[in-house]
């Protein structure tokens, strides 16, 4: 299981009972570890079921917030693929978790990597709770307006733009195996191919 930063209480008291709790490898982002060990408090308050501290088999990975918020108009806006991954091993979410996972595969030794559900489609009918993530309750009701869409779509697809490059560049495979969508910046592989 990988995690990102659980955008309310539910979601992070989750990463404890239903993750955490099964014993099998668990990746946290550093602050999320924090989180769940009560280390560090979230606008959301602190967690009930909070651990002392974290058991072996659960890591926390360190982070980069050089480019946590960047967004097409921000100076923090990268130009190339996080020089942080490569030279101090924090791992970078440019972009959307994506990229991070991306730099984990990595990491761990794969070459060939294969994107399945990465359409990168998106509504900007946004009236109500968020129907771009796959969890409706992800970010608050109104956080969505249609540029703040538009915006954040183009941040995660230069992401991948910016992943793809360096993969190519350090002879990487990434494939896109995703039925449909709108992510073209991976060679694109037939699904049912795969299996």
């Amino acid at each position: 299981m990988w995690s990102d930063h659980p955008q309310h209480r539910v979601h992070a008291e989750e990463i404890i009972s239903e993750h955490i709790s099964q014993g099998y490898d668990v990746w946290l982002r550093d602050d999320v570890a924090e989180i769940i060990t009560g280390d560090y408090v979230c606008t959301f308050g602190e967690l009930e079921n909070a651990l002392e501290e974290l058991p072996p088999h659960v890591h926390a990975w360190e982070r980069c917030v050089k480019h946590i918020a960047a967004h097409y108009d921000d100076d923090m806006r990268p130009d190339e693929f996080c020089e942080r991954f490569i030279d101090e091993r924090k791992f970078c979410k440019y972009g959307s978790g994506m990229s991070s996972m991306i730099q984990h595969a990595v990491d761990w030794g794969y070459n060939e990597l294969i994107l399945v559900g990465c359409d990168l489609n998106y509504r900007t009918d946004v009236d109500g709770y968020d129907p771009n993530h796959f969890d409706g309750s992800y970010n608050p009701i109104g956080f969505w307006d249609e540029e703040n869409v538009h915006r954040h779509y183009e941040t995660i697809r230069h992401g991948h733009k910016l992943a793809s490059k360096w993969a190519r560049e350090n002879n990487i495979q990434i494939l896109n195996a995703t039925i449909g969508g709108n992510l073209e910046e991976y060679e694109r592989v037939d699904f049912d191919s795969l299996f």
